[in-house]
């Protein structure tokens, strides 16, 4: 199987026409999503995708800027795959694994 990866960095998630638009155009098998500009405990979801976050927390909060997302299409199974915290000092990530 062929996997479409769609990568794209937008200010925030929120509201975005042309971002719902081209995600349900090209239906990527899996979503990277830089600049989610999500709050600390807030979700976007976006149908027939399943949605792993790390959004900013604590002293990286800049009016809910930053963060990152990793949506995978429901046909796919993948789980959360746990980055170890003293890898993510002033980083960002989402990690998941897919299986076939």
């Amino acid at each position: 199987m062929d996997l479409k990866i769609l990568t794209v960095n937008i200010p925030g998630l929120r509201f975005k026409k042309a971002f719902r638009t081209l995600v349900h155009s090209l239906k990527p098998h899996i979503l990277c999503i830089s600049e989610t500009h999500l709050a600390p405990q807030a979700t976007y979801g976006i149908k027939g995708y399943y949605a792993f976050y790390h959004n900013r927390t604590g002293r990286l909060i800049c009016n809910n800027r930053g963060g990152a997302a990793l949506y995978v299409r429901s046909d796919l199974i993948a789980t959360g795959y746990p980055i170890p915290a003293h890898l993510l000092d002033g980083v960002e990530a989402v990690a998941v694994t897919l299986t076939h």
